[in-house]
C-alpha cells in the first residue's frame, strides 16, 4: 500500500522541479511516503522491525531480505490493489519501476540502504562464477558463468534462502542510471533528474 501512495503521488508532484531543502524536510507527500518506504527497507535489511527496532529472528530476517530484493527488482510494475489497476500509468509503466522510483525519492540514501542490504550478516547472496585462466600477465575468461551460492556459516536451514546476485543488482541500477539508448558521454534519465 506504501508504495501504491508513492506511485500515485509521483504522478501528482512535479518531479525534478523542487530543490532539496538543506536541512532534509521533506516537502511534498510524494517525499515523506518515499522516506518512510526507505526508512522500512532499512531497517528490514538489517533485520529489524520496523519502527520498533526489535531484532527479527535469524530465519525471517534471511527470508524478508530475499522477498524485499526480489520485489525491489521486478522488470515490471505488479499490484493486487484494485486502485492501482486502474491507475498503471507514469512511472508504473517503466522498468523496473520500484528501484526507480525509490532512487527518484533519494539516491544517495536508496544506494546507502541497498549497501547495508549487501553488508548485512549472515546474508546468503547467488553469485555469477566464470572461470579465469592466466595468460601472461593477462587474466582470461573461459567458458560459462555458473550461478552459485556462496555458503556462508550459518544454519542448515538458511542455506537454501539467498538474496540475488550482487552483480545482477549492480546491472539492473546501472540500467536505470544510464539506459541503453542513452549516449554515455551525457547525464541521461529516462523518466526525470534525480538529485
Amino acid at each position: 500500500i506504501l508504495m501504491e501512495d508513492i506511485f500515485d503521488q509521483a504522478c501528482c508532484t512535479e518531479l525534478g522541479t523542487q530543490k532539496r531543502r538543506i536541512d532534509g524536510v521533506p516537502q511534498n507527500s510524494f517525499e515523506r511516503l518515499g522516506y518512510k518506504a526507505l526508512l522500512f527497507l532499512k531497517f528490514s535489511f538489517q533485520g529489524k522491525l520496523f519502527p520498533l527496532t526489535t531484532e527479527l529472528k535469524e530465519e525471517r530476517a534471511a527470508s524478508l531480505r530475499s522477498q524485499l530484493f526480489g520485489f525491489l527488482m521486478r522488470n515490471k510494475y505488479s499490484s493486487s490493489l484494485e486502485r492501482s489497476r486502474l491507475n498503471r500509468g507514469g512511472l508504473r509503466k517503466t522498468s523496473l519501476p520500484y528501484m526507480r522510483i525509490l532512487l527518484m525519492v533519494d539516491a544517495r540514501a536508496f544506494l546507502g540502504v541497498l549497501g547495508s542490504a549487501l553488508d548485512a550478516p549472515g546474508a546468503v547472496f547467488a553469485e555469477t562464477r566464470t572461470d579465469f585462466e592466466s595468460f601472461g600477465e593477462w587474466d582470461v575468461e573461459v567458458g560459462a558463468e555458473i550461478a552459485d551460492v556462496r555458503k556462508q556459516p550459518m544454519k542448515d536451514e538458511l542455506v537454501g534462502v539467498h538474496c540475488p546476485d550482487r552483480q545482477d543488482l549492480i546491472g539492473k541500477l546501472a540500467s536505470i542510471i544510464v539506459p541503453d539508448d542513452c549516449d554515455t558521454t551525457q547525464t541521461c534519465f529516462s523518466q526525470t533528474s534525480m538529485d
